[in-house]
Parts: structure tokens; sequence; C-alpha cells
């Protein structure tokens, strides 16, 4: 849509096929925008149900992830160097 210029947008109908309403909007925002004509064709009667996010917010998603002990990888382990003799502490 953003190649054409208004002239062209005015005189074409961009039709959409889908029954994703997040979509659906955004196609919808985008003609009204740029002055462009639509139309959508739902797929289905039923509607798509939005995405909802987890409302956990970021620090409640780690407080929740540390209710219960896990241990690291071993190949991260190494990487930041667990499980290895410090050798500072040797002399």
């Amino acid at each position: 849509m953003s190649a054409l210029d208004k002239k062209q947008l005015g005189s074409i109908c961009f039709k959409l096929v889908r029954n994703d309403e997040s979509l659906i909007a955004v196609f919808e925002f985008q003609c009204a925008q740029l002055g462009g004509v639509c139309d959508v064709v739902r797929t289905k009667e039923e509607h798509v149900i939005a995405f909802v996010p987890n409302s956990l917010s970021p620090e409640d998603k780690i407080y929740s992830s540390l209710q219960s002990p896990r241990a690291l990888d071993p190949a991260f382990q190494k990487q930041i160097g667990l499980g290895v003799k410090n050798r500072c502490s040797e002399e």
C-alpha cells in the first residue's frame, strides 16, 4: 500500500480474507491512514479471540521461577566458571 500514490490508492480496493481480529484491525487502520478502500472477508462465523498476555509482571515471573531450586545447565556452569577451582584460592 505504501508504494502506491494517493490516486492509485483511491482506485484500488484492498481485500483481506482472514478471521484474525488483530490482523483485521491493523489492515483497516493502515487503509484508513493511507486513504485506501478496504474490504474484509471473514473466513468463519466465530471470531478469533485476540491474544491476551499473561498479567504477571516481570518481577512476579522471576519470583515464581525461584520458588523451587534448579541446577544450572552444566555447560553454562563451565562457561561462567562455577565448579572450577579458583586459582587465586590455591595460593
